[in-house]
């Protein structure tokens, strides 16, 4: 809706809304009982008030509203016949499969209020200044309902499977028929949490300020000069504290209060027909899930190691399951006694760690655009982006020998940093960079003599690396050098893709059609390579610990690089006049012409039948030949 209340003032405003129930599907790596389905509800709307002061001097506003729930549930309509036994059918992750069902509710939703102001004055001094000042200000609750490993879950990753999988699960949709003792030879340990209420809810505010002044100096040299400045309060699930000692405590979980972001560009005019430009700024990002810790603050994870029972698959707590008021005087943080059973309280990134920053990167260009004719241009940029303070997932309930570089076995209580508690994992800001390098190039051949082009081609290379391994509640640096597999390596990133090249064009063919195509080369792109297991006895089946292969070789980091892409879609169109102002197109379009095999998703885990192969992704990018038909009428 739009509203013209008098020539100066004006008001718009825009809501959307959707609704989607997505069903569960399995993949090359995991049985279809274990997907799980997704419902959504987001709508949105944003108010818009513009007013004109005068001829220098415009003010805007906006104010909006966006509201979003997921849910995240075991699908009874993919599986309406699946039977448990007595409520308990627990996830089994094997070396190259995982099976089973784990309970898990999950049910998200939040509500997110912002206003902004901009406003914009131009004058004259020294040249033409045009200057923007502006903030926002946004207050978000996420709410969060969850029931995560509920049922439990068993890593069988100890060796490979004894036994024919129709013998284990004889019918997979029931699991009053499953022989779990089986896995008992193989089984690693039994996972399984409680919580007395699974409700969480944190809220977060977020001020951006900012001023930027677009300097005309001469008619050849424009200058841009900016400054921004980002606070966000209660980011790091700090506000009101989260308090799980020894890891998180009130008087170090500050909130970061110095983002201040520079920001500086330049366009010359070399001559009429060449353009020099460049830029620089830092750019502070923000981070997700700060709900998490609230959550598990008051959750109880249990990790059981294999005590060696035939029955331990089955029955791994040898008896009834315990209610969280039973496990609760167990526990080793309660009573540190012989016996007592240690808890996972922050697995996952569940929390942020101690004294966090927000992450934020460099940013910077200079590039060349040169005019050749009266039609066509050219143009080239160098692009870096310096990604720093990444937020990264660290287990630091694990100790390191310095003599061999490697971890001390997770199952050597004594040697844990703090034995009283088991794996726990915090998200601290990973020390290593995170760099994109990129040579940019594009032409452009606009519409004449019936038809017109462009192009682009990038040459890339992105490089990370994994964050150095730290030990204990303060996050003590490891100082000496690890396995290459436990942190500190640099190289060649996920996500990685060399050359990628776009080209498009229209052509007026006569007759009144017009042709229309688009062409997209992609190289490889990179893709993290495991063996799922957990050789190095870490206590966790994270992706970058899973490297080790059981004959002592280590997996290259990031090497395993996908096929090229190829794709062109093209698009016939012709006109008919039906009289006046009334027009109507008939439109045919296909896409993937060729029909060639892309692929976007692998199976990267070499413990895998299917290791290598391409695995579903529902991309549109990598769909296989498409036709559709449509008009477009006018009037």
């Amino acid at each position: 809706v739009d509203l013209q209340f008098s020539p100066r003032t004006r008001l718009a405003v825009r809501g959307s809304g959707s609704w989607s129930n997505n069903p569960a599907t399995g993949s090359s790596t995991t049985a279809p009982i274990l997907a799980v389905g997704y419902t959504y509800d987001t709508h949105n709307i944003l108010g818009t008030v513009t007013h004109v002061f005068n001829d220098r001097v415009v003010n805007e506003t906006k104010v909006g509203h966006v509201y979003y729930q997921g849910d995240m549930l075991f699908d009874p309509v993919n599986n309406p016949n699946f039977r448990v036994r007595e409520g308990w059918a627990p996830a089994i992750t094997f070396r190259g499969l995982s099976t089973g069902r784990e309970q898990e509710l999950d049910i998200q939703g939040s509500d997110i209020y912002s206003i902004r102001n901009d406003l914009t004055f131009t004058y004259n001094k020294g040249g033409r200044h045009t200057l923007k000042v502006g903030g926002e200000y946004l207050y978000t609750e996420i709410t969060d309902v969850r029931c995560v490993r509920c049922e439990g879950s068993l890593d069988a990753t100890g060796g490979a499977v004894p036994a024919p999988m129709e013998q284990i699960f004889p019918d997979p949709f029931d699991a009053t028929t499953w022989n779990l003792n089986l896995l008992s030879p193989i089984s690693v340990r039994w996972r399984q949490s409680f919580a007395p209420t699974n409700s969480s809810s944190i809220p977060r505010h977020s001020t951006g300020l900012w001023v930027q002044d677009d300097w005309s100096v001469t008619p050849r040299l424009t200058l841009n000069l900016g400054l921004r400045y980002d606070l966000e309060i209660g980011a790091f699930g700090n506000n009101p504290p989260i308090l799980i000692p020894p890891f998180l405590r009130e008087d170090n979980q500050p909130d970061d209060t110095n983002n201040i972001g520079p920001r500086t560009g330049f366009s010359y005019s070399w001559n009429d027909r060449t353009v020099l430009r460049g830029g620089y700024g830092i750019y502070f990002g923000t981070v997700q899930n700060n709900h998490f810790a609230k959550y598990y603050e008051k959750t109880i994870n249990v990790s059981l190691e294999n005590d060696g029972r035939p029955d331990f698959a089955y029955n791994p707590w040898n008896g009834p399951d315990p209610t969280y008021e039973e496990l609760l005087p167990r526990m080793c943080f309660t009573e540190n006694v012989p016996g007592c059973i240690r808890s996972e309280p922050l697995t996952g990134g569940a929390a942020y760690a101690p004294n966090m920053k927000m992450p934020y990167a460099h940013q910077g260009s200079v590039g060349v655009q040169r005019q050749i004719g009266q039609t066509v241009a050219v143009e080239a940029d160098y692009v870096f982006v310096g990604s720093r303070a990444r937020v990264t997932d660290a287990p630091i309930n694990v100790a390191y020998n310095p003599e061999t570089g490697l971890n001390y076995p997770f199952s050597d209580v004594a040697r844990r940093p703090m034995p009283e508690w088991g794996y726990v994992s915090l998200s601290p800001n990973n020390d290593q960079p995170h760099n994109y390098y990129g040579l940019q190039t594009a032409f452009t051949k606009r519409f004449s003599n019936r038809w017109q082009a462009s192009g682009t081609y990038t040459l890339s290379w992105t490089k990370d690396g994994d964050i150095t391994p730290v030990s204990g509640p303060e996050l003590t640096p490891v100082t000496f050098a690890v396995s290459p597999d436990l942190g500190g390596e640099y190289g060649l990133a996920i996500g990685d893709q060399r050359h990628r090249a776009v080209f498009n064009g229209i052509w007026e063919v006569g007759l009144g059609f017009e042709l229309s195509g688009l062409y997209f080369f992609g190289s490889g792109e990179r893709r993290e390579r495991t063996y799922n297991a957990d050789l190095r006895q870490m206590g966790s089946l994270r992706p970058n610990f899973l490297r080790l292969r059981p004959d002592g070789t280590i997996i290259a980091r990031n090497d395993f690089v996908g096929e090229q892409i190829h794709r062109v879609d093209m698009r016939l169109q012709r006109g008919f006049q039906l009289g006046g102002r009334m027009r109507i197109d008939g439109i045919l379009e296909v896409f993937n012409v060729f029909n060639r095999a892309n692929y976007g998703s692998y199976v990267t885990n070499e413990a895998s039948a299917n290791f290598g192969q391409p695995s579903r992704n529902p991309n549109v990018a990598y769909a296989p030949r498409m036709l559709q038909l449509g008009f477009r009428f006018m009037f």
